[in-house]
């Protein structure tokens, strides 16, 4: 039997995490990017074997190319759950990555990608769960690919992430909150409730807001071609949000949110 040996160099790699619990997902994922070839291991990272312009890279090991410059190529690459439990997104590869492994972008540490629960997602048991329909505040047409920081009210500490999905419809988790916390005054020793406020990300020249109607007479999706890029998102301003809850008059700017807690609720958005 004659057994050939293969060596090549390669050029990095993506671990795709889920957004909350900043775990590995387990399942595949499917990653699509112009000529990128990628090959999943045994660890669930997807390792870049070859882009373009850098063939000569997988052939070089102790002193990679000079040429291109390091992370002078952009490869935009579709990101999609063939099981529909993480939302779709857009990210940009850049390549080539250093070979020093002490660096921040070397080809021996994988590129983070947090991907975000769809709206008919899992949950674990002390999570906050907000299922949130994302609305333009004045004509109530829905919001798809709305990006929303979940942000403490007292310090504005970032909490949870969460997207809209391309009907406007997002599920927003926050996790690590205790059935019973430290409070922040001294007059009580112990808190079920943290206040917070809520940030969004919309962009607003590229996508077109959905009315109910649309989406009853099963129009056809005039975002269609559009997948989220979340660094892109969160470069625009940033938009304060209502929170309107289901059986509530009255928006509010703030909500009180508890482990284990269900919401139901209409986040309002001023694009004016």
């Amino acid at each position: 039997m004659i057994v050939e040996k293969v060596e090549r160099r390669i050029l990095g790699a993506m671990r795709l995490v889920n957004a909350v619990s900043s775990l590995p997902i387990s399942h595949p994922i499917s990653i699509v990017g112009e000529g990128l070839r990628l090959v999943r291991n045994l660890h669930g990272e997807y390792v870049i074997l070859d882009a373009p312009g850098l063939s000569e890279h997988t052939r070089a090991f102790e002193t990679p190319p000079g040429a291109p410059a390091v992370q002078s190529i952009k490869i935009p690459v579709n990101i999609t759950d063939p099981l529909g439990e993480f939302l779709p997104q857009r990210f940009v590869v850049e390549l080539p990555r250093y070979a020093d492994p002490t660096k921040a972008n070397s080809i021996f540490k994988p590129v983070l990608i947090p991907l975000y629960l769809g709206p008919t997602a899992r949950s674990e048991i002390n999570w906050v769960l907000v299922h949130a329909t994302v609305r333009e505040q004045t004509s109530r047409k829905r919001l798809p690919w709305t990006l929303i920081h979940v942000r403490k009210k007292s310090d504005d500490e970032l909490l949870a992430t969460g997207m809209s999905d391309s009907r406007g419809e997002a599920l927003i988790v926050v996790a690590g909150i205790l059935f019973a916390m430290p409070a922040e005054d001294s007059s009580t020793t112990v808190t079920r409730e943290i206040e917070v406020h809520l940030k969004s990300y919309f962009d607003k020249d590229q996508l077109e807001p959905i009315s109910d109607a649309d989406m009853i007479q099963d129009q056809p999706n005039p975002n269609a071609d559009y997948l989220p890029n979340v660094s892109l998102l969160e470069q625009l301003p940033s938009r304060s949000v209502q929170i309107q809850g289901h059986g509530n008059s009255a928006p509010s700017d703030t909500i009180n949110i508890a482990a284990g807690q269900i919401l139901v609720a209409d986040l309002l958005v001023d694009l004016s």
